[in-house]
């Protein structure tokens, strides 16, 4: 019978070993995959689906419930990046009669209706993402985004349920190619969930379970990764 070279037999148990190990970098990099293609981004109206060139009532007088505005939050934000330079806006006055009663809110209502755009530097950082809206309907939703999201230290794992295959990995994040616009006062004011995000870099410890297969580590697709930042 033929035998093995001896000084292979090491070196192959070692790349098996190499290749099953949990560690630091090989959860990184997993990690770093997935987040690769979750950059760090904002909606105008995380409630609801917007697209653009988006048409809103901004102003309304004399208010009543049959004479107002789009929500203010909202016009808010859409203010805010039209101030950085990301959207345009396109502002008409007009007036239309209630048939109501005056008690009950009829008469004149002087409008205001703003349409926004986006501009060609907000097409820079301007994109469409599917998510689901309320009724659990899948549709595109516009985003802006102004940073790229990569681990910066990967804190701890466990295994879950003894399993050595699946590990819940906690890491801290960092953000490159920061956009310059996110640094503005009214960017950060109108969108705090940005502000947070910003806030938490290199600081706020994040979770992510990381699968082993075939190819290596895997990060495990989360919705919530989208959703929340």
């Amino acid at each position: 019978m033929r035998k093995r070279p001896a000084a292979l037999v090491p070196f192959f148990f070692f790349a098996l070993a190499g290749c099953s190990q949990q560690s630091a970098d090989q959860f990184t990099s997993a990690i770093n995959t997935a987040l690769a293609g979750q950059p760090a981004c904002v909606v105008v109206d995380p409630m609801s689906i917007t697209s653009f060139p988006m048409k809103l009532v901004t102003e309304a007088q004399p208010t009543s419930s049959l004479c107002r505005t789009a929500d203010p939050k909202v016009i808010r934000r859409l203010d805010a990046l039209t101030q950085i330079g990301l959207l345009s806006a396109s502002r008409v006055a007009g007036t239309k009669n209630i048939n109501m009663p005056p008690v009950l809110g009829g008469g004149p209502c002087r409008l205001v209706t703003t349409t926004y755009d986006v501009t060609p530097e907000g097409r820079k950082s301007f994109s469409m993402i599917l998510v689901k809206n309320l009724l659990g309907e899948t549709r595109p939703n516009a985003r802006f985004c102004y940073a790229k999201k990569q681990v910066a230290k990967v804190a701890r794992w466990e295994d879950v349920m003894s399993n050595k295959d699946d590990v819940m990995v906690s890491y801290t994040y960092k953000l490159i190619d920061r956009k310059a616009w996110s640094r503005e006062k009214v960017f950060l004011t109108s969108f705090p969930e940005a502000q947070q995000v910003i806030q938490g870099a290199d600081s706020q410890v994040r979770h992510r379970e990381v699968v082993r297969n075939q190819n290596g580590w895997a990060a495990v697709p989360s919705d919530m990764e989208d959703v929340q930042w």
